[in-house]
């Protein structure tokens, strides 16, 4: 390792801390989100039974639940009920914060500087904060997305089995992750022809696809690739082989999500989330920055002569692989702002290496000063972004990552309701009964309960201990209740409010507690 490696390595470390820091801190203050609740309850279900099947229809792919099991076994946490918003978010919170190591292998194409400043990218995007601090398969994906092109280069500049073998398992992790990372292995595959047919003009001088090797060797190192995604992408569809449907199943998946409709958007949405124009937090909470050191490196390829050097080879292939997926994402109308991560992760990549080749081409000490005085700015807007978007409006409408967020009463909700059991004599069986066509992630919240039934319309006996209502069925249920209820008002969401019904012995005990204090 070069002496200059060790210092990037030394780093990126530092960096990887800092952001393990900032993704992990009051890791359970947010309110879980639907999406967080109903894979933490299919993660539970893991873990007290040690079974899994893959469902096409819900849920993504399976290596948000397996790569769980390690964080609740290390906490002792053996079932439903033990586990709580740090067990599962310290998933995410780990492998957003470990994106940043996987910058090492690409730090020959990136420059020293490229890759440093693509690793504070990393570490204050407001966006890439906010999903790591979400049980969601979004952190996964851009990891093994970059953990895939990291190999892919490492074999590109020194063709071995080893590196493929490593890219292959990179690609079935991706695969195994969700559904959508099709779209980041077409943008691979496209983005390597482009710069496979470029590299044409130029094999007379050395560039050729792979360094001293031929059409076999490529062969051989392809197929070892390809034969690892597709063991590892199996073994986890498969449920380490106790479900071989689930293989068949992970093939039809994209076909079963193209179906899919609902968070219809216009196609400049993603445009916009990044400049920071959608939401009410402003420019200044966006990535806009990073869109815009991105451009520079996409100029700054497009500009470069046809000979090319590693990092211009390099720089040229992330051009074409972020353009194609924004391109793809745009077109699609299903629209969701977890989804930018992986266009974010093409742009951060970009704007590194376009800065490290702004740095080359200093001559003076001014620019470079000019430069980095800007950085300096830059990487100021990004943690007032990352502070806002996380830590003070991190449940709020305004905070365009707050996507149909459940907001703080959720919270409430669960805290009431569970206080209420300890002064009932029945306890964690206190009879509930939810109804509403909106309800999650009150599941997530009452999951200690055992007498919770969950109804989409009025039934016809809804008296219970405890009644959680929406506001539009409130006059359908006061005419079939006696009134013996105390009501509370609780916000959802925006626009989804519940009517708490508490029986009017029960809250009494309650009331008589709080005189007492």
């Amino acid at each position: 390792m070069k002496s200059g490696s060790k210092y990037v390595i030394v780093i990126l470390l530092l960096e990887f801390i800092l952001a393990l820091g900032i993704r992990t801190y009051s890791l359970d203050a947010r309110p879980m989100h639907t999406d967080e609740a109903v894979q933490a309850i299919k993660f539970g279900q893991l873990l007290e039974t040690g079974q899994y099947e893959y469902d096409p229809r819900h849920f993504h792919g399976p290596t948000l639940y397996y790569l769980a099991l390690p964080v609740a076994w290390f906490r002792g946490q053996e079932n439903l009920q033990q586990i709580d918003e740090i067990t599962v978010r310290l998933v995410s919170a780990f492998f957003g914060s470990a994106l940043i190591l996987s910058l090492f292998w690409l730090r020959d194409g990136l420059g020293p500087v490229g890759t440093i400043l693509t690793g504070a990218f990393f570490t204050f995007s407001p966006a890439m904060v906010y999903y790591s601090r979400y049980y969601i398969q979004e952190p996964l994906l851009i990891i093994f997305t970059s953990c895939a092109l990291a190999c892919g280069w490492r074999c590109y500049q020194n063709p071995k089995i080893t590196w493929a073998v490593a890219a292959g398992i990179s690609v079935g992790l991706l695969h195994a992750t969700k559904e959508s990372s099709l779209i980041s292995l077409v943008g691979f595959a496209v983005s390597l022809t482009v710069c496979g047919i470029t590299a044409r003009r130029t094999q007379k001088v050395g560039g050729s696809i792979f360094k001293n090797s031929n059409i076999r060797q490529a062969i051989r190192l392809g197929l070892s690739a390809l034969s690892a995604a597709a063991l590892i992408s199996a073994v986890f569809y498969s449920s380490f082989f106790t479900n071989l449907s689930g293989i068949g199943d992970a093939i039809i998946s994209p076909f079963v999500y193209s179906l899919e409709s609902g968070h219809e958007k216009p196609f400049y949405y993603y445009i916009g989330l990044l400049s920071g124009l959608e939401g009410g937090l402003g420019i200044l909470a966006g990535e806009g920055a990073v869109v815009i050191f991105a451009l520079v490196a996409a100029i700054i390829s497009v500009r470069e002569k046809w000979i090319m050097t590693p990092t211009r080879k390099l720089r040229r292939f992330l051009a074409f692989f972020t353009l194609i997926l924004l391109f793809i994402y745009s077109l699609l109308s299903y629209k969701t702002p977890w989804l930018v991560l992986s266009l974010l992760l093409g742009l951060a990549l970009m704007a590194g290496s376009g800065l490290q080749a702004l740095y080359d081409r200093c001559r003076k000490p001014a620019p470079c000063l000019g430069i980095t005085a800007l950085l300096l700015i830059v990487l100021g807007f990004l943690l007032r972004g990352a502070y806002l978007t996380n830590f003070r409006y991190y449940a709020d409408a305004r905070n365009p990552y707050a996507y149909v967020h459940p907001n703080t009463d959720v919270l409430k909700i669960g805290e009431r309701i569970k206080r209420l059991a300890e002064l009932s004599p029945l306890g964690r069986k206190l009879p509930i009964k939810v109804i509403s066509e909106e309800y999650w992630p009150l599941p997530w919240y009452l999951r200690q309960f055992e007498n919770v039934g969950y109804w989409n319309d009025m039934p016809d006996a809804p008296d219970a201990s405890v009644i959680i209502v929406s506001a539009k069925l409130q006059d359908i249920l006061e005419a079939k209740i006696s009134p013996k209820y105390q009501i509370e008002y609780r916000g959802l969401r925006p626009g989804v409010v519940l009517l708490i019904y508490i029986e009017e012995k029960l809250w009494s005990r309650f009331m008589e507690e709080i005189d007492g204090n």
